[in-house]
């Protein structure tokens, strides 16, 4: 293959070849199919220990899935005020 070369001295096919990005750009790439490949496992593999909770409303009921191992403090709060029924009337 005969290569060509441009008054610069740079090879004609070089010059024609994509640039690679800066590493910021190729750090976010990086990080995004990271991301994706998180999105995209089976939800089992990833499943944290939850406790789920039904709020009534008029409008119908909303399932709270609260992540117990992830913020272990803030749902213990939660399920004590539910036990105490601090919620029980409330209109929100």
């Amino acid at each position: 293959m005969a290569e060509f070369f441009l008054d610069t001295g740079q090879s004609l096919f070089a010059r024609l070849s994509p640039p690679r990005p800066p590493p910021i750009v190729a750090a976010m790439l990086r990080r995004f199919a990271i991301f994706l490949a998180a999105l995209l496992l089976p939800a089992a593999a990833t499943a944290q220990a939850t406790t789920k909770v039904v709020i009534s409303t008029t409008l119908g009921d909303i399932v709270v899935a609260l992540e117990t191992e992830r913020a272990p403090i803030t749902a213990a709060n939660f399920l004590r005020y539910v036990d105490e029924k601090r919620f029980d009337g409330i209109v929100f």
